[in-house]
């Protein structure tokens, strides 16, 4: 008898769960360059947006997780941690 496994992704969802410190991780175990690194993490870690309520700022909080839609760069990122992602779960098996 041969074993099944499913592995389901809602791809809805997903795009705004990229977890910021498993990319990280999944960057530190690859041979990319550390200004490299760094410059993802500005452009893709260090966000923030401002809450507005009843016609005012009430202040700014910090993104913790997801990709920025619209940029091409967060796709290649996104592919990246998805691809860890499935060879990790696919390892079990």
């Amino acid at each position: 008898m041969q074993e099944f496994c499913a592995y389901v992704i809602d791809w809805q969802k997903v795009f705004d769960r990229v977890n910021w410190a498993k990319l990280t991780q999944i960057l530190k175990g690859t041979e990319t360059d550390w200004r490299e690194k760094k410059f993802v993490s500005k452009i893709c870690m260090d966000k923030s947006v401002k809450i507005k309520l009843d016609g005012g700022w009430i202040r700014r909080v910090k993104i913790g997780r997801g990709a920025r839609q619209g940029c091409c760069f967060s796709a290649i990122l996104f592919n990246l941690h998805t691809d860890y992602l499935t060879k990790e779960a696919l390892e079990g098996f």
